[in-house]
């Protein structure tokens, strides 16, 4: 489902932004800055990298006992409560330095974007092939010091870049783990 919901975005940014500027090729890229030997892995410069830099469980939401809900094969019960869960995207401007001024311009569509549309759900559109009700996004801002932990965590040096939150995924398997009936009415 995670990975759904980065191709949408991916999907969604790309269309804004050939709609735009009249381009036949996609800016927006879906991958890590660097490798796990801590070498580049983007070739393609003149991109923006859309990065999951992290996953957290939204805990507001979290259920504490079981659930009664229909099971993958048809049959119902008691499971455990869906798992909802907020990512951090990171949009990277990963041009080359005679064109540091375009990628700006792109890192701004992509902050437009958003403010235009910052809430995505089944009803408005239908590319919504995923089973989430809806995405909220949020742009988060850090400091200076947790900017500078975030690119040393991810192996690089400061790219300009921005950060979104996005609200919220919930993952539920549906395995029944108790059999169960709903209790209809009260026996006196």
């Amino acid at each position: 489902m995670i990975n759904s919901v980065l191709s949408f975005v991916e999907k969604s940014l790309n269309e804004y932004i050939r709609m735009r500027f009249d381009l036949n090729e996609d800016k927006i890229i879906i991958g890590n800055l660097t490798t796990q030997e801590g070498t580049l892995a983007i070739k393609d410069q003149n991109k923006i990298v859309l990065s999951l830099v992290n996953i957290q469980e939204e805990r507001m939401m979290k259920g504490s006992g079981k659930v009664f809900s229909k099971g993958s094969m048809g049959d119902s019960g008691f499971s455990n409560p869906p798992i909802h869960l907020n990512l951090y995207l990171l949009f990277t401007s990963f041009f080359e330095q005679q064109l540091f001024n375009e990628g700006l311009k792109f890192l701004s569509l992509v902050i437009g974007f958003f403010q235009a549309q910052n809430v995505f759900n089944s009803v408005d559109f239908a590319e919504f092939s995923f089973d989430i009700e809806k995405l909220v996004f949020e742009l988060e801002n850090l400091s200076f010091q947790e900017q500078n932990n975030l690119w040393g965590s991810l192996g690089c040096k400061y790219i300009p870049s921005v950060l979104y939150k996005v609200r919220m995924i919930s993952i539920t398997e549906n395995v029944i783990q108790e059999i169960g009936e709903v209790i209809r009415e009260q026996n006196q």
